[in-house]
Order: C-alpha cells, then sequence, then structure tokens
C-alpha cells in the first residue's frame, strides 16, 4: 500500500501547495454566533463525506468515532449527525460559491485547460438535472407537480438546478450551479446563472453548447452581451428554424464529406438564416448525417452494424472563425456534461441523496459536493501519475484515500 497506492497525504499537500486550501477554508462561515466546534472542522467533515464517497451523514457520524477520521478533519472529538445538519443549514453559500471560483480560476491560471480546447476555444456545456424528489418531505423552495399513482393523484416535491461544466478538457471541473426557483423554468435559472458566471469569471470559456430548450432569446441575448459564442441542438419539435433549414439543405448535396474518429459525415452548412422573433440576428445552421459502424452481440456472435444519425445546430460562431466540422464537434462535446458530469455525480457521489432538505443546507451541500468532485477530479488528471499511468477508476481511487486514513502517523485533510 505504502508504494503502489494513493495516499491522503499526497492528495493534502496537493490541495495546500496549489491552492493554499486551509486559508481558503478558513473563510467558509455560518450564521451560529458562539459555535463551540470550528465551522472549518464541520465543512471538512462534510468534504470528506463526498472525497471517500459516504453514503449518508449517519454514515460520516459512525466515521467521526474513530480518531484517525477526527485528525483528518481537524476535530479535537467526534461529533453527531445532529450537528452535521445544524451546521450544514447554517453554512453561508456565498462563501462557498467564492472557494469554488478562487479554485477553478487557480486552475485556468496554471494551465489545466488547455490541452483539449477545441480549434483554441474552451468550451463550457450548460444544462438542467432533477436530483432530490418526495412525495412527503417539502420545504419553502420546493418546485410542485402532481403525479397518479394506481388512480391516485398525489402532489411530488421535487428541485432542479442547472449546472455548467467545462466540456473537452480533463479535468471537467463544474463552474457553477442555479437552483430552479418555485414557478421558475429552466431557461431562467439558466439566465441567473450565466449572469452570475460573468459577474465571477468573466470571460473564462469561449464557447457555449447547450441543448435544444435553450434556443431562445434571452438565453442568445445574455451570450451576445457577454461575448460567449453558441452552440445549441436543434430538434424538430423545437423551431420552425428547422423545417426551414431541412428544406433548404434537401435541394442540394452537402459542402463537405469528413472521415474521422470511425464516423463518415456528411455536413451541411449555412449562414446568415433567420431566427424566430425573439432574436432578430441571423444565425448559422449546420446539419450533420453521420454514420459510424459498431459491433453488437447477438447470441454468442458480434455482428459489425451500421448506425445512422442526424443532427443539426445552431451556432453564432460564423464560418470565418470555425469550420462546420467543428461545430459539429462542439455540439456533441454536450454529452460529455451527461456522462462525466451528470451520470457521474448521480452514480459515485450520491447527488440524488438528500443529506440536507432546507433552503440554505441543500445548496451548502451541493456546493461542497461539487468542490470534492472539482478537487478530486484535478488531483487525479493534474498532479497523481500513478492514478494515470495505472488507469484506476475513481471509485478505487477515492477507496486508497479512504484506507490510507488508517496509516501511521494518520493523515490529515488539513496540512496547514
Amino acid at each position: 500500500m505504502q508504494d503502489s497506492a494513493v495516499q491522503l497525504t499526497g492528495f493534502s499537500r496537493y490541495l495546500e501547495k496549489v491552492f493554499a486550501f486551509s486559508a481558503l477554508v478558513a473563510q467558509v462561515r455560518d450564521t451560529r454566533r458562539a459555535p463551540r466546534i470550528p465551522t472549518a472542522v464541520v465543512w471538512r467533515a462534510l468534504f470528506a463525506l463526498f472525497l471517500f464517497r459516504l453514503p449518508s451523514f449517519h454514515q460520516l457520524e459512525a466515521e467521526l468515532q474513530q480518531p484517525a477520521f477526527c485528525a483528518a478533519v481537524g476535530a479535537a472529538g467526534p461529533f453527531s449527525e445532529d450537528t452535521l445538519r445544524y451546521v450544514g443549514s447554517r453554512l453561508v453559500p456565498a462563501t462557498l460559491e467564492a472557494l469554488l471560483v478562487r479554485t477553478t480560476q487557480r486552475l485556468k491560471r496554471n494551465k489545466a485547460f488547455v490541452e483539449g480546447q477545441v480549434a483554441g476555444r474552451l468550451v463550457a456545456a450548460l444544462d438542467g438535472i432533477e436530483f432530490i424528489a418526495s412525495r412527503s418531505r417539502c420545504c419553502p423552495r420546493c418546485l410542485r407537480r402532481t403525479v397518479t399513482v394506481q388512480g391516485q393523484v398525489l402532489t411530488e416535491y421535487y428541485h432542479r438546478a442547472v449546472l455548467c461544466q467545462l466540456v473537452g478538457v480533463r479535468p471537467r471541473v463544474i463552474l457553477g450551479l442555479e437552483l430552479l426557483a418555485p414557478g421558475e423554468d429552466e431557461v431562467g435559472a439558466a439566465g441567473r446563472l450565466l449572469t452570475k458566471l460573468h459577474r465571477q469569471y468573466r470571460r473564462f470559456f469561449d464557447v457555449l453548447t447547450l441543448d435544444a430548450l435553450y434556443a431562445q432569446g434571452p438565453v442568445l441575448a445574455l451570450a451576445a452581451r457577454y461575448g460567449w459564442a453558441l452552440v445549441i441542438t436543434l430538434k424538430q419539435a423545437s423551431r420552425s428554424l428547422w423545417q426551414d433549414a431541412q428544406g433548404l439543405f434537401a435541394a442540394r448535396p452537402p459542402d463537405q464529406v469528413v472521415e474521422t474518429a470511425g464516423y463518415t459525415l456528411r455536413l451541411w452548412d449555412e449562414a446568415g438564416l433567420p431566427f424566430p422573433l425573439d432574436w432578430p440576428t441571423p444565425v448559422r445552421v449546420v446539419r450533420s448525417e453521420e454514420q459510424h459502424t459498431v459491433v453488437r452481440r447477438v447470441g454468442r456472435e458480434c455482428r459489425p452494424a451500421t448506425v445512422a444519425q442526424t443532427w443539426v445546430w445552431v451556432s453564432t460562431l460564423t464560418p470565418g472563425q470555425v469550420r462546420a466540422v467543428t461545430v459539429r464537434n462542439i455540439g456533441h462535446l454536450r454529452w460529455q456534461e451527461e456522462n462525466s458530469g451528470f451520470n457521474d455525480l448521480t452514480q459515485h457521489w450520491g447527488l440524488k441523496h438528500c443529506f440536507l432538505h432546507t433552503p440554505t443546507g441543500l445548496l451548502a451541500v451541493l456546493l461542497t459536493l461539487v468542490l470534492a468532485f472539482n478537487l478530486f477530479a484535478a488531483f487525479v488528471c493534474r498532479h497523481s501519475p500513478l492514478c494515470r499511468r495505472r488507469r484506476w477508476t475513481g471509485l478505487a481511487i477515492a477507496r486508497q484515500l479512504y484506507r490510507s486514513l488508517f496509516l501511521a502517523p494518520p493523515p490529515a485533510l488539513d496540512s496547514s
């Protein structure tokens, strides 16, 4: 284990060397007047909850009974699940957002996001996800809907959030999130998130790739104001622009045929097409007919099969800036947020587990999860050659970090 595994001391030293992590954590605040247990200690315990992939506060309370775990988070002794809930519900989310911004900016200054850019442009994806649903528990910020179960109409309470994540590069860090307010749609929350991201990061990324839901005038206006180019997936049911583009492209052969990464692409590209009335500026439309071969198992045999797909994107990138195949590549990067973001967070990070169900506590826990996700990814991609050389999964590395707690002397998350 000593030389063949990832240890918590290495992770802690990386955080301290690159981010001055202990000084940043000292700035996390809560609203208690006379805290008996320092805020930084409780927050480091919450951070460890996600870093070690623990399933619940109840499990975290059990871990805190071990002296090695207490030493790792800087606690003088164990504290209860009730303390975790009490302090977690009173954390100030703005201090956690500041911590997220500071660590992400440090990664960019360290050139972490150079490799993987598309045509010299840093790409971010924005999309929404539902992460909590209940028919019995609610908070003042819950969204509501009615569902029918066995003929009975029930009220279901749920939460959705819009997240923005870098794609194409590694680490694929999450830049920020915004919870939907009651009565608000995803486009409204996306607008608030984009405004906040510009205030916090300015021109941190160059291109934003979005689902068809966001192909609306307010989103395009914000992107134009803040200097971000857009690549938006266009779906048949969403816009009359789809029919206009299809009719135009059907009358002529493809502008380009490309063979890339096992795909045969037939590309059509047209600039200056009118967008619907809520956005008067003409846009560029790229259509891609794609074919590639996959191997499917049928019984005991593996048989090749050809898969054909058609994609259409709206973009504010001009033909003089990037080629049609680059627009296509940027459009497909959006799926990395689904796979490396939402799917990973749901399957391995406990995104859909309800740790706290108060408006402030919910946001604080989500921000802590995002910080653990980002810093863990940065450590694996940027610092640990052992992780890269052996190609361990993130879950395997998290388990090695946990096992290293019980080495002598015990490591600590606070290495200051």
